[in-house]
């Protein structure tokens, strides 16, 4: 495969990486709990010891009229540091709409963990890549924030609303 100049490639800068992504993706989870009014610690909580993934995607070309199927990240949330050119977003409203990022700029999605421990106050983005034709708008930088599988995964916002969803061991999710 023809990658693009520019793709780390050196382990050191990948550890690098994933430490101060796990670092930041802690910082987070503490801003959603306190959002959300829960114990501020527990999001921090579930994915000490985690499964967190740092991965780069490189997609094939997908064409103009042949989009990627839709996806929903099994985790709780999903920091996108880059994302192919005709990123989307589906919408509330069911509409696709395209997303791009300034050279400083991340972003944040909720994945299905968190839909379930929220009971989906907050729901999971489903997104796709509309079409990849360049070697450089083919690139994807994620990191997935997955707990540790021994972890209930266990509705607790909101408090008195009837869950949704059956409690279950993270490990179930993947």
């Amino acid at each position: 495969i023809d990658y693009p100049e520019n793709l780390i490639t050196d382990p050191i800068t990948f550890q690098n990486y994933y430490k101060i992504a796990d670092s930041f993706s802690s910082l987070i989870l503490r801003k959603i709990g306190r959002g959300l009014q829960i114990q501020e610690d527990y999001f921090p909580n579930l994915i000490e010891r985690g499964y967190s993934k740092l991965k780069l995607t490189f997609y094939s070309i997908i064409k103009k009229n042949n989009p990627s199927k839709e996806i929903q990240d099994t985790s709780l949330i999903t920091i996108h540091f880059s994302i192919p050119k005709n990123f989307q977003l589906l919408t509330p409203e069911g509409n696709w709409e395209s997303v791009s990022l300034e050279k400083d700029e991340i972003l944040v999605s909720s994945g299905t963990i968190l839909s379930r421990v929220t009971n989906n106050k907050l729901k999971a983005a489903e997104y796709r890549i509309s079409s990849c034709i360049k070697k450089n708008d083919r690139i994807h930088i994620l990191f997935y924030i997955i707990p540790h599988p021994n972890s209930q995964i266990t509705k607790i916002y909101p408090p008195t609303e009837r869950p949704l969803f059956k409690s279950i061991k993270a490990s179930s999710l993947n």
